[in-house]
């Protein structure tokens, strides 16, 4: 995600240069949709290796065909005018907010100490959305805003690695 964000800045600031009329959007897009494509087809080829037979992998199921769809459908917003294409791309970061910040209050009420760093990683990204909303007819401040967003998604990967698990190894 690092690596992405970091080319979608070094391709605005390229066609800025350049005084190019394209923009990083089509960049953006086939991020996108990549990596929801690729995220649907690793879910369905789990459920039918190993998650058919566990209890609630149906739920897997379900999972990989919406990706799947999602990034479908993402294909097809270069057909589209930009503004459709960004509102979609603003909803999904609203909503990766919104299940963080979710998640992080359950994690509260659970008595959890990884709730902070959830709420923190939620309210950012619901805010990204809004400040892309906002400057939704400026394509470079929304490239700029996406490509922070995609840093911010993959030090939130990282930190996650590493933060301690609660799993008991028997040896």
């Amino acid at each position: 995600m690092i690596l992405f964000g970091v080319l979608v800045l070094v391709w605005q600031r390229y066609n800025i240069s350049n005084s190019n009329d394209s923009n990083a959007y089509v960049a953006i897009l086939l991020i996108l949709e990549t990596a929801l494509m690729i995220s649907g087809i690793q879910q369905l080829i789990y459920y039918f290796t190993m998650a058919r037979n566990m209890v609630g992998g149906i739920y897997i199921f379900y999972k990989g065909i919406l990706l799947l769809d999602a990034g479908l459908f993402a294909m097809s917003l270069d057909e589209v005018p930009e503004q459709y294409g960004m509102l979609y791309l603003i909803a999904t970061m609203a909503f990766s907010g919104i299940t963080a910040v979710i998640h992080a209050i359950e994690a509260k009420r659970m008595q959890s100490g990884r709730w902070i760093h959830q709420m923190f990683y939620g309210s950012v990204e619901f805010l990204s959305a809004i400040v892309c909303l906002i400057f939704l007819n400026k394509g470079e401040i929304f490239e700029i805003v996406y490509s922070v967003g995609l840093f911010h998604a993959g030090a939130h990967r990282i930190l996650a690695a590493f933060r301690p698990s609660s799993i008991v190894y028997i040896k």
